[in-house]
């Protein structure tokens, strides 16, 4: 019986980590056009290798057709004379939470070819560290470092409290046009106080035009009828 019962309660845990990528992109993840990174802050960041000060996340689940390694840089930069970064074995069931010293930013590879815009979903379970932070989500920030870019639109579309005192947020972003890259940054808010981020999960794509989907569109049934025949 009690055997039963430590292997129900592992499940349970695994469940609720694993339930945190709640909700998908409306597309398919290995879409050639499609970015998708993982980060579930199971380890410590390493050292950036360069003159930069802090340490780099990498995503423990990845799928990236445009080269590059996509990461999370944490510059440990105390906000206000506070305290530096940290990395925190667990949380209560939560193994792995990324504690910056004020700001993380995650950098996304594009494709190289200009299309009129690009979507993005970032999902986000975090833990308030300000006293009045109940539900106050962390602040999003999108840069592209590219002068052609004429809109980053950015709207929460989820929020969710979580069983154990955790909170979902969930953002939808689009960028036109599609840039070569983009940078992520998630800022503590003034009333959330430090972030404890539990996992990050970053889904993008290139958007071609219409006429290249309907053209794309074509030659798939056409592969498809020819293998009738």
């Amino acid at each position: 019986m009690y055997r039963h019962l430590a292997l129900l309660v592992v499940w349970s845990c695994v469940g609720l980590a694993a339930a945190d990528d709640r909700i998908p992109p409306p597309w398919d993840r290995q879409d050639p056009a499609a970015l998708f990174a993982e980060y579930d802050f199971r380890t410590a960041p390493v050292p950036t290798g360069d003159v930069r000060p802090g340490g780099l996340y990498f995503p423990e689940h990845v799928s990236n057709p445009f080269g590059g390694q996509p990461a999370g840089y944490d510059p440990n930069y105390p906000y206000n004379g506070g305290v530096g970064s940290a990395w925190l074995p667990a949380i209560g069931i939560r193994p792995g939470i990324a504690v910056p010293a004020y700001d993380i930013e995650f950098w996304n590879p594009n494709a190289p070819v200009a299309r009129p815009y690009k979507e993005m979903y970032l999902q986000v379970t975090w833990l308030p560290g300000g006293p009045d932070a109940d539900g106050v989500a962390p602040l999003l920030e999108v840069t592209t470092g590219d002068p052609h870019t004429t809109l980053i639109e950015i709207a929460v579309v989820n929020e969710i409290p979580l069983e154990d005192g955790f909170f979902y947020t969930r953002w939808r972003v689009r960028i036109e046009p599609n840039p070569p890259e983009e940078y992520v940054r998630l800022l503590p808010s003034e009333e959330g106080g430090r972030l404890y981020l539990d996992q990050v999960v970053i889904d993008t794509i290139c958007v071609p035009e219409p006429a290249t989907v309907l053209l794309l569109a074509a030659v798939a049934l056409s592969c498809r009828r020819a293998g009738r025949t």
